[in-house]
């Protein structure tokens, strides 16, 4: 953990937010991959239309929720780059 501290140190903030925000995407991903599993297996054991339907829309709605949420991580990394640019700290 030391090590890992001291590396930051070396690599300087920017760094260590970014590395954040991969951490937090990375997350969100394994996230997704984990309901969107399960909502696939839940839509396979239904049976009735209505309720593959209702499985399908909330596979759907799962898809859409990740893709927003992955676009405000690469917004927010964004911001973070063209805030430290307007510091200085991005040249």
């Amino acid at each position: 953990m030391q090590e890992l501290n001291a590396l930051l140190d070396r690599l300087g903030p920017e760094a260590a937010v970014l590395i954040g925000l991969m951490m937090v995407a990375v997350a969100a991903l394994w996230a997704r991959d984990i309901v969107r599993e399960k909502l696939f297996r839940d839509l396979l054991r239904e049976n009735t239309k209505a309720q593959t339907e209702a499985a399908a829309a909330k596979l759907e709605m799962a898809t859409r929720l990740s893709e927003v949420l992955q676009e405000l991580l690469l917004l927010r990394q964004l911001m973070m780059c063209a805030r430290n640019r307007g510091n200085g700290e991005g040249d």
